[in-house]
Parts: C-alpha cells; sequence; structure tokens
C-alpha cells in the first residue's frame, strides 16, 4: 500500500507590520550597508520603538535573513519552478541563467 506524499511545511505568512519593517529595513541596508544601519535606525524609520523591531525580528540577522528568504521564494523560485519544466538540460540552464542576469541587472536587493 502507497500512501500520499506527505504535504509540504506551511510557510508562516508575513504579518503587515514585519513587511513594513523589512521595506524599511531593505532600503536602509542598501543605502548605508547592513553594518551601519543600526536597529533603532530601522525603528525611527519605521515609527516604531527598538522594542517593537525585536517584537517581530529576534535579531538585525534574522531581519537579514527574512529579506534573503523573501527574495528566494518571490524571485527565485518561480524561476527555478520555471526552469523546471523544460525537458532539455542545457536550453533549462540557458533560460535560467538569462533570466537570473536580467533579475540582477533590474533588481539591486539580490
Amino acid at each position: 500500500m502507497t500512501h500520499p506524499p506527505s504535504p509540504a511545511p506551511s510557510r508562516p505568512v508575513a504579518t503587515e507590520q514585519q513587511s513594513k519593517v523589512a521595506d524599511v529595513a531593505l532600503e536602509l541596508f542598501l543605502k548605508h550597508g547592513f553594518d551601519a544601519t543600526p536597529m533603532s535606525l530601522v525603528a525611527k524609520q519605521c515609527g516604531l520603538t527598538k522594542a517593537g523591531v525585536y517584537h517581530h525580528f529576534e535579531s538585525k540577522e534574522h531581519l537579514l535573513y527574512f529579506l534573503h528568504k523573501r527574495h528566494i521564494d518571490c524571485l527565485m523560485l518561480p524561476m527555478i519552478e520555471e526552469a523546471s519544466g523544460i525537458a532539455d538540460p542545457e536550453t533549462r540552464l540557458r533560460s535560467f541563467l538569462t533570466k537570473y542576469a536580467l533579475l540582477l541587472t533590474h533588481d539591486p536587493t539580490p
């Protein structure tokens, strides 16, 4: 007897406030750099206290991880899924690399 595959683990959905903090932090990280952007500045730009930011993200590194994961989930995974539908390995690789190169030239966040 075969069992159906286990469902994929559900991904927690970001709250509206987490997304707002992440958007502000991304802009600040791009402008000032990760190391030169204190969480107090992120909090101030969001209209929150530092404790308010830490309510949503346990650390600055967690916030950076969230940003990278969001980028992968929103931009990279769709490209990978699209490429996986191409049977020929060389064509699949060329298609993925072309789209990835275009992403890198048009989006400063990767």
